[in-house]
C-alpha cells in the first residue's frame, strides 16, 4: 500500500489507500501501474495510472493453499525466477513413460498471468521433461507431469523439488477469423528455412 493524493477530494494521508490493479513494463527505467483508489472520505474512485521509475515496482501476489502439511514452497535464492516445487510422494518414472505427481498445493495466480511448470536444471540434465501451464482461474491441485526421455528409470524423491513454478504475464488477445493473412518476405518458410535448408519434404 502507498499513500497518494485523492484525485477526488485532494486529501493526503493514511485515509488514502491504493491497491495494485494491473502492471506493465513500458521501458527499463519506467514502470506504469494502474491503481484502484479507495479514499476514506470519498469511497471508491475510478482506476488511474501512476507512473514511477527506478526500482520502485508494483508486485503481484501469488496465493498458495496447502492441502498437505508437509509442503512449503520457496525460491532457492532471493532472486531465483522459479519457485521450487516437490511432489507429495516418492515414485519412479520408467524410460519413455509419463507419470503425473501431486504437489499438495493449490494456487491463485493473478489475472492476466499464468504459471509455467518446468523441470529444475538438476532434473532436466537426466533427460526428464516437465512442461505445463497453469491458468489464472484454475483452483485445483497443481500436478506435475514427468516425462522420462532417458534410457534409465528416474527415481522421484518427495524431499527434493523436481519442478519450478514461474509466474509469467499473458497477452489476452482477441481471436478473429480472417480471409487472408498479411504477406511477409519469409512467407511459409519454417523448420530450418532461414538456414537455407530445403524443407519441402
Amino acid at each position: 500500500m502507498r499513500n497518494y493524493t485523492c484525485p477526488k477530494c485532494g486529501r493526503i494521508g493514511k485515509d488514502i489507500e491504493v491497491e495494485v490493479w494491473d502492471t506493465r513494463d513500458d521501458c527499463i527505467n519506467d514502470y506504469v501501474a494502474q491503481y484502484w483508489c479507495v479514499c476514506g472520505y470519498c469511497g471508491p474512485i475510478e482506476r488511474q495510472e501512476v507512473s514511477f521509475g527506478g526500482l520502485e515496482k508494483a508486485r503481484k501476489i501469488l496465493s498458495l493453499y496447502y492441502t498437505s502439511d508437509n509442503q512449503i514452497l520457496k525460491r532457492g535464492t532471493a532472486h531465483s525466477a522459479g519457485i521450487d516445487i516437490p511432489t507429495t510422494h516418492d515414485g519412479q518414472v520408467l524410460p519413455n513413460q509419463t507419470v503425473l505427481f501431486g504437489t499438495g498445493v493449490k494456487v491463485e495466480i493473478p489475472q492476466d498471468y499464468c504459471g509455467r511448470l518446468l523441470a529444475r536444471s538438476s532434473v532436466r540434465k537426466h533427460g526428464i521433461i516437465i512442461d505445463g501451464v497453469i491458468d489464472s482461474d484454475y483452483r485445483g491441485e497443481v500436478k506435475i507431469g514427468v516425462t522420462n526421455c532417458s534410457n534409465t528409470t528416474y527415481i522421484i524423491n518427495s524431499n527434493k523439488p523436481i519442478a519450478q513454478l514461474l509466474i509469467m504475464p499473458v497477452l489476452m488477445c482477441d481471436v478473429v477469423r480472417v480471409e487472408r493473412l498479411s504477406e511477409t518476405e519469409r512467407g511459409e518458410g519454417g523448420f530450418g528455412s532461414t538456414d537455407g535448408e530445403n524443407n519441402e519434404n
